[in-house]
């Protein structure tokens, strides 16, 4: 398939299909329901390696999966029923991600775990706010200075954006999980 690049970065390029497909299944809030995904292409060289989508859920729940492994890696099969992204809406039409890195527990598996400003700035080779301002960020940082939180995920890592025309939420996927799980991130 043909599509629009988005950004090549790390050895990878992330394109714009265009195209929406119809899904089922479990949510990332465990309901299960039908749904419309976006797809994104992710290139590794000439090949294609995963079909992403940005999946807009029945029940109004909203996240970023991987939908197809196509030639990848192991270490990146683990996208296709795993490790998928939670987008919140916010008020005022925004949208939320929270910004958790994906960590190699051994060759084929990865969980996802509480990052930092630095480790983010070593995964991505640029600030995390910088990188993702560039897709439409409005504020990155940690969720008592987005969010004004005290709980005790205060320290949290997330980013905020206009939810109806924004690429943060694919490109917080592609730099959370893509990239350290390529990099060999280890828990």
């Amino acid at each position: 398939m043909d599509g629009q690049l988005v950004l090549e970065h790390g050895g990878f390029e992330l394109l714009d299909l265009g195209s929406w497909v119809p899904v089922e299944g479990q949510t990332s809030s465990r309901n299960v329901s039908k749904g419309q995904a976006y797809q994104f292409e992710l290139r590794a060289g000439n090949r294609v390696a995963l079909t992403l989508g940005e999946v807009h859920w029945a029940n109004g729940d909203w996240e970023v999966r991987g939908l197809s492994v196509e030639r990848a890696p192991d270490s990146l099969r683990r996208l296709e029923h795993g490790l998928r992204m939670g987008v919140r809406r916010m008020t005022r039409g925004r949208g939320l991600v929270e910004i958790r890195v994906a960590r190699c527990k051994d060759q084929n598996w990865s969980n996802m775990f509480q990052t930092s400003e630095t480790e983010m700035k070593q995964i991505i080779g640029a600030p995390l706010g910088t990188f993702l301002r560039k897709f439409g960020a409005l504020e990155v940082g940690s969720r008592e200075d987005v969010l004004g939180d005290v709980s005790n995920r205060r320290n949290d890592l997330c980013a905020t954006f206009n939810d109806d025309d924004s690429l943060v939420p694919i490109v917080a996927y592609f730099v959370t999980r893509v990239l350290p799980i390529a990099q060999n991130v280890q828990a």
